[in-house]
């Protein structure tokens, strides 16, 4: 009996309580930058918003280049200091994806080693709704 009556305050209280809500499926889509001149160094080339309520998931980033690079081929993809994607010299590359982002203001940048016109950046993403 004193066990059942320790275990029924557990057991209410589990049922109350919930560690996080649930994510439904919302919508696919792609964001791209508009075409920017990308000068040694990382340079923001859009910001991003996930609104309140919803959570993205990046599945894949690319750097399209209409111009030249002394070095085509070397990029980072930034998202703040976070690295999705780097190709290197060797054509080696990093990614970090899927790359998960919960509500809030983001800055998408682009590194090249030389100047570049005409880049823009693409994101393929998977918007997800949190049901409480």
């Amino acid at each position: 009996m004193k066990k059942l009556l320790l275990i029924i305050p557990f057991l209410l209280i589990s049922i109350g309580l919930r560690a996080q809500g649930n994510l439904q499926f919302n919508r696919v889509f792609t964001l791209e930058s508009a075409p920017a001149t990308i000068t040694n160094g990382p340079n923001v080339v859009k910001s991003l918003i996930v609104p309140v309520g919803k959570i993205w998931k990046i599945e894949a980033a690319s750097f399209i280049s209409n111009g030249s690079s002394g070095e085509f081929g070397i990029f980072s993809i930034l998202l703040g200091n976070s690295a999705l994607k780097s190709v290197g010299s060797g054509m080696e590359s990093i990614t970090n994806l899927p790359y998960w982002l919960s509500s809030g203001d983001y800055q998408l940048k682009a590194y090249v080693p030389n100047p570049v016109t005409g880049a823009i950046i693409s994101l393929n993403v998977i918007e997800y709704n949190i049901i409480p």
